[in-house]
């Protein structure tokens, strides 16, 4: 702000989704496992607990992001999932360029397969993109020859200039807000 100041204002909407009564039913089962879990591991290890926790957390935020994501068998799209599409073709119809931000490659997968059921040109950027590939992307989107960038939080960290997207899309909100800023400004 204090060094370009044409820049225009970053505009932030935070959108929030209700879960369905079934998704929410699920999410409180496993809330209630987890924390059965946890305790059952600080009672077992004096006081201390381990990296499991985090995979327990992990499962909670994955339950968050979409129900077949933490439960096997699960084939209806989710609430956030059906939330962010509607979102996209939204901005879609308003001719802008998006950029989709998610830390669970998994996500990008569910959106790229609504994505492809209503025929929409998009890419995806993964950690494991080789850097070729990576490189024609990022030309193809700044070029106009897709609308929407699917991007996990590892290939998004550094290195990408994606200043023609006009939206930014936070899947799942980041434990790291510096990251998940940098993400933002990769298109500011």
């Amino acid at each position: 702000k204090d060094v370009l100041t044409d820049l225009p204002e970053k505009v932030e909407k935070v959108f929030t989704v209700e879960l369905s009564a079934e998704e929410r039913r699920v999410y409180a089962a496993l809330e209630a496992s987890v924390s059965r879990t946890i305790r059952s591991m600080l009672g077992e290890n004096g006081g201390e607990i381990g990296v499991e926790v985090l995979a327990l957390l992990t499962r909670l935020r994955l339950m968050c992001c979409d129900r077949s994501l933490a439960e096997e068998g699960v084939a209806q799209t989710g609430s956030k999932v059906k939330a962010c599409i509607r979102l996209v073709l939204e901005l879609m119809g308003q001719n802008q360029q998006i950029l989709i931000f998610s830390s669970f490659t998994k996500v990008l997968e569910l959106l790229a397969a609504e994505l492809d059921r209503l025929h929409l040109s998009y890419r995806i950027l993964r950690g494991s993109t080789p850097k070729e590939e990576r490189h024609q992307a990022v030309q193809d989107f700044q070029a106009g020859r897709f609308g929407v960038f699917l991007i996990s939080l590892k290939a998004g960290g550094t290195g990408l200039n994606l200043t023609e997207a006009q939206a930014v899309i936070h899947f799942d909100p980041w434990w790291n807000k510096a990251a998940m800023n940098q993400a933002t400004d990769r298109a500011y």
